[in-house]
């Protein structure tokens, strides 16, 4: 599950620790849940509990924001301001060495999204554009032999 802290204080060792210890497998058809305690939103979803790499955690939430904004917005950059903002508290809590592997979990959600539009009706007009996002992100263009 997720568990997400994004109004903690700076350096607050039980949010820290949280944040480095829990990790999702994913999110897909799963609940994530709203908490507000003591003024601090908190989310969480702690179906298929893992321990691993927090930047699975931040690659994913960031990718599947992506693939809502595209989808429901027709930008993939329509919500890179909460994109950014979560990414910001994200490292600032769990630490920046997270940062490279945020990035290629995130590249890896979309790249399961190009499956997954292929899957439901609703979403194939969005293989194209999925995939072309992909694309750009890994620095290749179809059709490039690198």
């Amino acid at each position: 599950g997720v568990f997400a802290s994004m109004n903690g204080s700076e350096g607050s060792a039980p949010e820290a620790n949280l944040f480095i210890q829990l990790t999702q497998r994913d999110e897909r058809d799963r609940s994530a849940y709203a908490i507000q305690q003591s003024m601090r939103p908190l989310l969480s979803d702690f179906d298929d509990y893992r321990e691993g790499d927090p930047g699975l955690d931040a690659g994913n939430f960031t990718a599947h924001l992506t693939e809502q904004a595209l989808r429901t917005l027709g930008d993939p950059e329509a919500l890179l301001d909460r994109e950014e903002a979560f990414r910001d508290r994200f490292f600032r809590l769990a630490g920046g060495r997270h940062r490279a592997a945020a990035d290629a979990y995130a590249l890896l959600t979309l790249a399961r999204h190009i499956y997954l539009s292929t899957r439901f009706p609703d979403r194939r007009p969005f293989t194209e554009m999925i995939l072309d996002l992909c694309e750009r992100r890994a620095g290749r263009r179809r059709g490039s032999i690198s």
